[in-house]
């Protein structure tokens, strides 16, 4: 039998083929690559809590209609941590435990590309700069700390920092993390390479990230220890011991350093590391806190949302959800966001502590919320990122 030879046209081979081919490729390789300058502007949300202070609040001059409406939802099939999202110029970034870094288009909720398989989790939100993203990665024994550039779809630099479960922060091109042994580092954020490291004496973890007020750098450990580190050496200014753990992040707010204990105390100290005054809301605290005019507002594990006052601790409100809360509350113009264990997400007016919306999800909502130019963004248990407007 004659064996008869197809020869494939040209035009089919160039028109079907070779597009298939490069479908498949892309398909297999994962990676984030934005063509378009992405331009920072001021009011973007370039790192957890929004800023080094950790103070949750949105600066965005377009206010959030109430009640919002659900634009769209994105479904990453992964967990959150409570700190996971950063955006700016309309591209939002958010993290997984399952080790991935998702970036979306913000007007059509469109994935515009992702990083996956790095290792370990991804504890804490993204850092943003224009043409890269900076992020920690537990559970990776080769490399922890990871400069991507978004622009080419490649890694800038890798910085091993240990096991890290917590949010990095940058500052004058400084990249400040904190990791489960004690230890803190500066790296250069453009080439990667050390600037210093602290050694806080114990292999007593850090879970919580590091906040600062631009001299330095302000975190407490799980032995209860609070640390003062000079921002430009990585020297020690004063140490203060609380007697229970830290697992919640400081806030600054007016030279104010806020945060809660284990204890169920939340205290408010000076710069110096001196107590301003002290309230007992019998609750562990897991998240940062929030400012509105005159007041402070935080949330305890209890499920509760508490306004006080910054300068003397007194109770201004209180809001009880059903459930524990692990996120921050965030504040835009008059209103506060936050989800809660029950898997509502809430918004509360900022000054009466009364409910004026909830939007209930399938799943507990341990995730911070974002904020930014009229759309909000929270991330619930059921897998999914949702954006209102």
């Amino acid at each position: 039998m004659k064996r008869i030879k197809y020869k494939i046209p040209k035009f089919f081979y160039r028109v079907f083929v070779l597009p298939l081919f490069f479908m498949l490729l892309c398909a297999s390789c994962a990676s984030i690559v934005i063509r378009e300058h992405v331009k920072i502007s001021s009011d973007d949300w370039l790192m957890a809590n929004g800023n080094p202070q950790k103070d949750n609040i949105s600066i965005s001059a377009d206010p959030v209609k109430i009640p919002p409406a659900l634009v769209w939802d994105f479904n990453v099939d992964a967990g959150f941590h409570n700190n996971v999202f950063s955006i700016a110029d309309a591209v939002l970034f958010a993290s997984t435990l399952r080790g991935e870094i998702f970036a979306i288009d913000v007007s059509s909720g469109k994935r515009l590309g992702y990083i996956s398989k790095l290792g370990g989790s991804v504890f804490g939100s993204p850092i943003v700069r224009e043409r890269s993203i900076i992020f920690t990665i537990d559970g990776n024994e080769d490399r922890s700390v990871v400069s991507y550039d978004f622009s080419k779809g490649t890694t800038n630099w890798e910085f091993n920092a240990g096991f890290i479960r917590s949010s990095p922060i940058v500052l004058n091109d400084n990249v400040i993390v904190a990791n489960k042994s004690g230890l803190v580092f500066s790296i250069n954020a453009l080439s990667g390479e050390k600037n210093w490291v602290f050694n806080s004496g114990t292999k007593i973890s850090f879970f919580t990230s590091p906040a600062s007020d631009g001299k330095n750098i302000y975190l407490g450990n799980t032995s209860g220890e609070l640390f003062a580190i000079n921002l430009v050496t990585g020297n020690l200014q004063w140490r203060l011991e609380t007697g229970s753990s830290f697992f919640c992040n400081i806030s600054i707010h007016n030279d104010t350093l806020f945060t809660g204990c284990n204890d169920g105390i939340f205290r408010a100290f000076t710069n110096e590391g001196a107590i301003i005054w002290e309230k007992n809301l019998n609750t562990k605290f897991s998240s940062s806190s929030t400012f509105f005019n005159q007041s402070i507002i935080t949330t305890g594990v209890n499920g509760k949302v508490y306004s006080l006052k910054t300068q003397t601790g007194e109770n201004i409100w209180e809001f009880k959800t059903n459930g524990a809360i692990t996120a921050s509350p965030v504040l835009a113009g008059e209103y506060v966001f936050i989800g809660s264990f029950d898997k509502n997400f809430y918004c509360l007016n900022a000054k009466t502590g009364k409910e004026i919306w909830r939007f209930e999800t399938e799943g507990r909502i341990k995730a911070t919320a974002l904020v930014w130019r009229g759309f909000v963004f929270v991330a619930s248990d059921d897998k999914t990122i949702y954006c209102f407007k």
